[in-house]
């Protein structure tokens, strides 16, 4: 990843106040992260979640709303891969938290390499066969 565009994303991220983020997630279970997508990003999204090699899903509950999840053949395409790590650091505290509340003994590791690649963690954690690479917007 492009170390530069990490530090970059680092620094956005940091600006966010993650308090209100936690709480908002935890009264809402979703919370917009304001400045992280402008426009143009957005429509570069959009187009490449349309292109050959994306399949999609509908993800819908009774009581949650609905979603779609995009499969990307090829790996997730910028900027989410280096999002995918940088959110991972601060998320996972607020998962870790709630795994707690829920009176599970699962805690998620800290950082994002180790639960994509630990080969002693959880069976509920662990890959047992390739898994393409996702994303998931929210349609709410």
């Amino acid at each position: 990843m492009d170390s530069v565009l990490v530090a970059s994303l680092d620094a956005t991220l940091d600006r966010l106040n993650w308090t209100d983020i936690g709480l908002q997630l935890d009264a809402e279970g979703c919370a917009v992260l304001p400045g992280l997508l402008g426009a143009d990003v957005a429509r570069d999204l959009a187009r490449q979640s349309a292109a050959p090699g994306t399949r999609r899903e509908t993800l819908e509950s009774r009581d949650g709303g609905c979603g779609e999840l995009f499969y990307f053949e090829t790996g997730l395409p910028a900027p989410l891969e280096p999002w995918r790590w940088a959110l991972y650091r601060r998320l996972v505290a607020i998962a870790n938290r709630w795994n707690e509340t829920l009176g599970l003994a699962q805690r998620y590791p800290a950082q994002l390499e180790d639960f994509l690649f630990d080969d002693d963690s959880s069976p509920a954690f662990r890959w047992t066969t390739p898994k393409p690479a996702t994303a998931g917007l929210s349609m709410a």
